[in-house]
């Protein structure tokens, strides 16, 4: 009878553990934003934004030509972007990226990406998320289903534990 009563009381802990596990997860993703740059015949607008490590830009080809939207130290670009489409681009660390469009480089901006709460600056190399034809492709892979396996084990487990408590 003591046994049973301490494998319900470790079955209740391990829940709220991995629950917490899940929240400490999910949490980044949560206050993750994405900022929208328009793309004109004029210029990038806004022309200078500031956005936290692990946001996203998204430029909108709001012209009726192609653009594109490079980094001027080529460390990441969005190729093409067909008049109406988007391309995206997540930035993970902090840093002061310049950059402009390659097929007319008169259209330049600045984006500044300040450390999210509780990190350190880094070198500022952002992780390409770039777009092919038009279409964004996911900023990072894997993300959705991490997420998506960690909300299901915790659940599990959270149900689990409650289960345990509640018929042992």
């Amino acid at each position: 009878m003591l046994l049973l009563k301490h494998m319900k009381i470790l079955s209740v802990w391990i829940s709220v553990f991995f629950a917490g596990v899940m929240l400490v997860a999910l949490v980044p993703q949560v206050f993750a934003a994405t900022t929208n740059v328009s793309i004109t015949s004029t210029g990038f607008l806004p022309e200078s934004i500031t956005i936290k490590a692990g946001d996203t830009v998204v430029w909108t080809n709001n012209d009726t030509t192609d653009h594109t939207a490079t980094d001027d130290q080529l460390t990441w670009d969005t190729d093409v972007i067909a008049p109406t489409t988007t391309g995206s681009q997540l930035f993970a660390t902090a840093g002061s990226f310049t950059y402009s469009d390659t097929i007319d480089p008169t259209l330049t901006g600045t984006i500044t990406v300040s450390a999210a709460a509780g990190t350190t600056t880094a070198t500022p190399t952002p992780t390409p998320a770039t777009t092919k034809g038009g279409t964004p492709t996911t900023p990072v892979s894997g993300t959705a289903e991490t997420t998506i396996g960690l909300l299901i084990a915790g659940t599990l487990l959270l149900g689990g534990g409650f289960f345990a408590r509640r018929f042992a």
